[in-house]
């Protein structure tokens, strides 16, 4: 399914990124309990706006891909 790609982009650019958890949710404008639950895939998804926050404080964009 495309967005267990999608989670698991997200979860790899949380484990890489320096920052701690709670400085990437205030970094993200989010509360720190929704980033930290889904990084420790106590929270399998997340809402469309708090992955796109999420996206804007890690650095992601989303690009379409070419078909074969």
């Amino acid at each position: 399914m495309a967005s267990d790609s999608l989670i698991r982009a997200l979860r790899a650019a949380i484990e890489t990124d320096k920052r701690s958890l709670y400085r990437l949710a205030k970094d993200a404008g989010l509360p720190y309990g929704t980033i930290h639950r889904f990084a420790r895939k106590v929270r399998t998804e997340l809402g469309l706006r708090t992955a796109s926050a999420l996206c804007d404080a890690l650095g992601l964009h989303l690009t379409k891909r070419r078909r074969r």
